[in-house]
């Protein structure tokens, strides 16, 4: 039931993010404005996993949960409290960094931008990188109320930065002009408010829950979330110099490179976000709880069923993307200053990253789950070692001599796939007995995606709704047929949620 609840709310943020990106599109296209603003976003988003999203989410979870477990929910609280203090001080001396020197930062990012477009990107920066401060404390809030059993308030609460970037996307260019903003930069502020916003929308839901401000300056656990997190940052790092690379191979590529890539992955990152985001949220809450009580058993079977449902949602979405990419992006995005050759560009790089649909979205539950078993250094060696080789392979592909912006893709795709593979094995080794349920699972998966593959093959020329219906139920009966649990469960659970017998 928690995990459908939060599959729902998920689901509603992630049609708002769809409808955010569907708007931005028709407004600002692949165009240079489009280009500077993601690579002005990519400031805050490379400090993403060390203050909210990520590794720190992922951290945060076990400590608050053994914290509770152990010592009470008032000590829970003050870690809370410590923590949120914390993060405050860290992620403005970034903000503020960014307010001073923008510049700077564009150069970080996209220092192969030309004089004009860098400067747009510049003031992007000063303006959207604030944005860190609140995503920050929203994570940590959502992560205490995800323990706390409250995953829906948690999951739903980014639908506000989707919200204030959709209405600032919609307003007319008139209206913009009259306030004397540029309507490129009314999007990074309202990305700003609604970074702040999705904190306000938390807060009567943790006040219900028990919580209470108070300045806290220090923490037992403090220590414990340190010693989680430090061996992360170096695989952050790791992970956030391949995306630089990747970025600033794309900004010497011209205009509207970095915004074809970015346009892939929201496609491409909708399933895994629908899916894996909203398992990963409700089943790391699960695992951690079970193995800070000692319920190892527990936390296995909760690992073994994420795993395979992720898996098993997520590969026929990859598929549907592989065959049907182009009428995807064409529905999507198709309107306004996005054009035919946008969606011709885009497509073709989703066709790459499907390839390696599933492996990323096994990777965001994959990590946080080795963290919620108490290993926090096998996932910075897993990146270590595919990063030694994702950085030449891109350098050497992505280029005009060569793929382009598909190498980019490709790399993305290879990288994500051997990552994924090392982090199973590693969790397989720490908590046992994973290997062979899961692979079992996988297999049948696997059958039912190659006979949902046939079908789709020989619906090429049918409509996009008509195939993808088809398909799916396809996909379903033959998931039946191979005698996958995940169709009995995923139906059982909509049965209890519609109050069926």
């Amino acid at each position: 039931m928690r995990v459908l609840a939060a599959t729902i709310a998920n689901a509603f943020v992630r049609a708002s993010g769809v409808l955010r990106e569907i708007a931005f599109a028709g407004a600002f296209g692949a165009g240079p404005e489009a280009d500077a603003l993601n690579a002005a976003l990519r400031v805050p988003n490379l400090f993403r996993d060390v203050f909210a999203e990520g590794a720190f989410a992922h951290a945060f979870i076990p400590v608050f949960a053994r914290s509770a477990a152990e010592r009470g929910d008032a000590e829970g609280w003050r870690f809370l409290n410590a923590a949120l203090f914390w993060l405050t001080c860290g992620s403005g001396v970034v903000a503020l960094s960014a307010v001073l020197f923008p510049s700077a930062w564009v150069t970080v990012v996209a220092s192969g931008f030309p004089p004009e477009k860098a400067a747009l990107a510049a003031s992007l920066v000063q303006v959207s990188t604030p944005f860190l401060v609140g995503l920050a404390l929203a994570s940590a809030i959502g992560a205490s109320l995800t323990v706390k059993g409250r995953v829906v308030t948690a999951v739903a609460a980014p639908a506000m930065v989707n919200a204030t970037v959709l209405l600032a996307c919609l307003l007319p260019g008139p209206l913009w002009t009259t306030l004397g903003v540029a309507p490129i930069v009314g999007i990074a502020i309202a990305t700003t408010l609604g970074g702040f916003g999705s904190v306000a929308t938390q807060l009567p839901t943790l006040w219900g829950a028990g919580w209470r401000p108070s300045l806290v300056l220090r923490h037992p656990d403090l220590s414990t979330l340190l010693t989680f997190v430090l061996p992360a940052l170096t695989g952050i790092i790791a992970v956030q110099a391949s995306n630089l690379v990747d970025l600033q191979l794309a900004a010497r590529l011209g205009d509207g490179a970095v915004s074809h890539v970015t346009y892939a992955l929201r496609v491409i990152q909708l399933p895994m976000h629908l899916f894996a985001g909203s398992v990963a949220a409700a089943a790391l809450a699960t695992t951690a709880s079970a193995v800070a009580e000692g319920r190892l058993d527990d936390g296995r079977r909760s690992a073994v069923t994420s795993i395979g449902l992720v898996a098993f949602l997520v590969a026929p979405v990859s598929i549907g993307l592989f065959f049907r990419a182009d009428d995807a992006v064409r529905l999507l995005f198709q309107r306004g200053a996005f054009s035919a050759t946008d969606t011709a560009a885009v497509g073709a790089i989703v066709v790459v990253y499907a390839l390696g649909g599933v492996a990323m979205a096994l990777h965001r539950l994959l990590v946080p789950t080795l963290y919620a078993w108490g290993d926090a250094r096998s996932p910075l060696g897993a990146s270590l070692a595919v990063l030694a080789l994702r950085v030449p392979f891109s350098i050497v592909v992505a280029t005009p001599a060569h793929l382009g912006v598909l190498g980019i893709a490709l790399a993305h795709t290879l990288a994500s796939t051997a990552e994924v593979a090392l982090l199973f094995a590693l969790l397989d080794r720490r908590a046992g007995g994973l290997a062979r349920p899961v692979v079992a699972d996988v297999l049948r998966t696997c059958a039912a995606s190659l006979v949902m593959a046939a079908s789709l093959f020989s619906l090429s020329r049918a409509p996009l709704l008509v195939a993808a219906v088809v398909a799916g139920l396809v996909y379903g009966a033959a998931a039946w047929l191979v005698g996958s649990p995940h169709v009995a469960s995923v139906a059982e659970r909509v049965s209890r949620r519609l109050g069926r017998p």
